[in-house]
């Protein structure tokens, strides 16, 4: 199995479109370099477990930023919104693996799934887990990600069984160390992503005209100060904040096309201001955007 760069190409609902592996072997992974391509809001049906090789990031998730160094990771379950981008200066990479719960589990009828993939499908909530050497459950976690991970770098004999062995373990680990004492998510929680992600279907898909609180919060049938508190609570960020740096990120990406002039980029992305884009986008990426382009063509 190849190692690839995870590109992050998402649908319309932020959830990534990537291939990971194949239906017969369906695990990614993946050498990401946080400094050339930061990790962008995003989230998938398959479980993510990644071990921070290189410097430091910043993983944004659940509403709360966290920093993650060297020799850290962390897990991301089913269905979890999150981001990740480089502590500036550090030149952050990170391996990861991003595998659909069959690998492990096999099909939902089976005890291996009830058992260990069902628990963390039911917390939706549980959404992430920080994993650190010095606590010895989550560093026997780390070293059996690494496992895998070199395991599907060297392809040597056999290696899917190491693969599918090492995430089985770590599995089990979290379902008996975090999960097992936890009451499945309530209808509530369940909601409230269900809503989260509807308000963020309508920012992909008409980013390029004019968002208000207010049309995003119809979008998901709420309030506007719940709108509000939703974006605060699984972002960390307000909703306008949010559209901001979207826009921000598709303007980063035409720009590095080197298709078109710049100005056309910031029109096509919801700017009408360019002294305003040019100022935002220097604070996003800390260049100009004619120096961005140089930098990526």
């Amino acid at each position: 199995m190849a190692i690839a760069e995870c590109n992050g190409i998402v649908d319309q609902n932020n959830r990534e479109r990537l291939m990971h592996g194949s239906a017969a072997f369906p695990v990614g992974c993946y050498h990401d370099d946080l400094q050339k391509d930061p990790v962008p809001w995003h989230w998938h049906d398959e479980f993510e477990a990644v071990v921070v090789s290189e410097g430091k990031c910043i993983l944004a998730t659940d509403g709360e930023k966290t920093e993650i160094c060297c020799g850290e990771g962390f897990f991301i379950n089913a269905g979890g919104l999150h981001g990740a981008w480089e502590v500036p200066g550090t030149g952050c990479r990170f391996h990861s693996l991003v595998f659909h719960p069959r690998l492990v589990g096999g099909s939902s009828d089976s005890l291996i799934w009830q058992k260990y993939v069902d628990p963390l499908l039911a917390h939706p909530d549980q959404r992430w887990i920080r994993l650190q050497q010095d606590t010895p459950w989550m560093k026997t976690i780390l070293d059996l990600i690494e496992r895998a991970w070199q395991a599907c770098a060297c392809e040597e004999e056999g290696f899917e069984l190491t693969v599918r062995a090492s995430l089985s373990q770590m599995l089990r680990l979290i379902v008996n160390e975090r999960v097992s004492s936890m009451k499945p998510a309530s209808p509530k929680t369940l909601l409230e992503a269900q809503r989260m992600k509807q308000m963020l279907e309508q920012i992909h898909t008409s980013y390029a005209e004019p968002i208000t609180v207010k049309s995003l919060a119809d979008a998901a049938h709420i309030s506007e100060s719940e709108c509000l508190r939703s974006f605060k609570r699984a972002l960390g960020l307000s909703p306008i904040a949010y559209v901001r740096e979207y826009r921000l990120q598709k303007a980063a990406e035409l720009i590095a096309s080197g298709n078109i002039p710049v100005s056309q980029a910031a029109t096509l992305c919801g700017f009408s201001d360019m002294s305003y884009f040019a100022k935002c986008f220097r604070k996003q990426f800390g260049k100009t955007p004619s120096a961005y382009r140089n930098l990526n063509s």
